[in-house]
């Protein structure tokens, strides 16, 4: 469930029904990730705004000119990626991974050892924005001393591949054109396999018995994102290294025993919806996510007239918190699970206090999310969140207060360090109990009423939603 909930709250932010793009998919992907981000609607508050394109247009341009030089090679490929994402995103997209493989490191954690996976666009044959920015990247990370690009032709698809002496071997690029689709991949063989797929259907997904049954029973008629994950095969693939792990992760985030999962998230008028069929012990059964339009109505006065996208999640809070918080933490190494326990005990710890009982115990079985008011600059994920709160306000607020703090208290300066710089982040408390991070510009943001904790990307966001739930009985 806390998966399939982040999938329908970033549904929010797009409104474009999803292209069929499941015979792109071979049978043995182990992840699928459908979106279509490219249809017009009509209606500029449901689609992506100018505030991506911009960005990535500085982006390159800083790159070009030379501007990031000074920068690390993780920002710079985060810039890369960025930049990239407009020409990406101008398509309905196949996002796959056919396998992925992990060592263990001698000093503990693990790293990757092997992965498989695609990237497939429906671009009609329109493929000279995608040509173009993979030449752009091209000239930024490759060079004829490392690297060698060699022309190929495969049952009369051309594609070009990349090998270079930096990169482990196993990360073999692939691109080109294949019967209106542009597949970009990594991985030996995985062009192959894709072609395969778009070529002779029942290689692909789209004819595989147990996805169509449940892609016909799951599948939202507007639907603006599908997710699909063998489970089983991911367990294989990482419990062969990383042992338990993968699988306490997996129990965390309510997905013990959970064999295969397909995930759907759709749009009925400004309401997105979201349910999942998932299949355990040789048995189906489907989940809803978002709240049914009858349930809503129990909760519709918390979302303002002026939204234009709302999502209602039917999820327990406190159960979401635990899932998320219990998933971080399988995920780390016993040291470092050692070391947050210890700032625990020192920071927030008390016996008077109970997380439990004083805050999880006294929220609801809602969550909100909502665009009103909208993002200055139209960031579509930057949008209004409303937990319910089902018990003592009071309590809640005094945790949030006892949390916060402690924080807050962490992140203060020690005696003779040195000065931190005016963008580092500072956690502050306002005389009218709205809590904001200040990272040079204000927010997020933070504040509790009588049946609600508000969090939104700026002060003023909260109070508008604190004054506008105080107004409504």
């Amino acid at each position: 469930m806390t998966t399939a909930g982040w999938l329908a709250s970033f549904g929010m932010a797009w409104a474009a029904p999803t292209a069929d793009l499941t015979g792109a998919v071979p049978r043995e992907t182990a992840i699928a990730v459908l979106l279509d981000f490219s249809a017009d609607v009509g209606d500029p508050s449901r689609t992506p705004s100018g505030a991506m394109a911009t960005a990535s247009f500085l982006l390159r341009q800083a790159r070009r000119s030379g501007l990031t030089s000074s920068w690390g090679t993780d920002a710079r490929i985060v810039a890369d990626i960025v930049g990239s994402l407009p020409t990406m995103t101008s398509h309905p997209m196949a996002i796959l991974l056919l396998d992925a493989r992990a060592r263990a490191l001698e000093r503990g954690g693990y790293r990757l050892a092997g992965l498989r996976g695609a990237v497939v666009l429906g671009t009609n044959g329109q493929d000279a924005g995608v040509a173009r920015r993979i030449q752009e990247l091209l000239n930024l990370y490759t060079d004829k001393e490392h690297s060698t690009i060699t022309r190929c032709q495969t049952d009369g698809a051309a594609r070009f591949v990349l090998t270079d002496r930096r990169l482990p071997d196993w990360a073999v690029l692939e691109w080109g054109p294949v019967d209106g689709f542009f597949v970009m991949a990594i991985g030996d063989g995985v062009f192959q396999r894709v072609t395969g797929a778009l070529r002779e259907p029942d290689r692909s997904l789209k004819s595989e018995p147990w996805f169509s049954a449940a892609h016909d029973r799951c599948r939202h008629p507007n639907a603006v994102l599908e997710i699909y994950a063998d489970l089983e095969v991911l367990r294989g693939q990482l419990g062969e290294v990383m042992g338990p792990k993968p699988e306490q992760v997996a129990a965390a985030l309510g997905l013990r025993a959970v064999q295969r999962g397909l995930w759907s998230v759709g749009r009925s008028g400004r309401f997105v919806e979201a349910s999942c069929v998932l299949r355990s012990g040789g048995r189906d059964r489907q989940v809803p996510i978002t709240m049914s339009q009858d349930r809503r109505r129990t909760v519709a006065r918390a979302i303002p007239g002026g939204a234009t996208t709302c999502t209602v999640l039917d999820v327990s809070a406190a159960d979401l918190i635990r899932r998320v918080r219990d998933a971080y933490l399988s995920s780390k190494s016993r040291s470092s699970r050692v070391h947050l326990a210890r700032l625990w005990d020192r920071y927030v710890d008390d016996p008077t206090w109970s997380v439990e009982a004083d805050f999880l115990d006294q929220l609801g079985h809602c969550v909100i999310l909502h665009n009103d008011p909208p993002h200055p600059v139209g960031l579509p994920l930057l949008c209004t969140i409303l937990v319910r709160v089902d018990g003592s306000s009071e309590d809640v607020s005094a945790s949030i207060d006892r949390l916060l703090g402690a924080v807050q208290r962490y992140f203060v300066p020690s005696p003779g360090t040195p000065a931190r710089g005016m963008f580092a982040p500072t956690l502050r408390r306002a005389p009218d109990g709205v809590w904001f991070l200040q990272v040079g510009l204000v927010g997020p943001a933070l504040a509790v009423t009588d049946q609600w904790i508000v969090i939104s990307y700026a002060p003023q966001a909260v109070r508008q939603n604190v004054q506008m739930l105080r107004d409504r009985p």
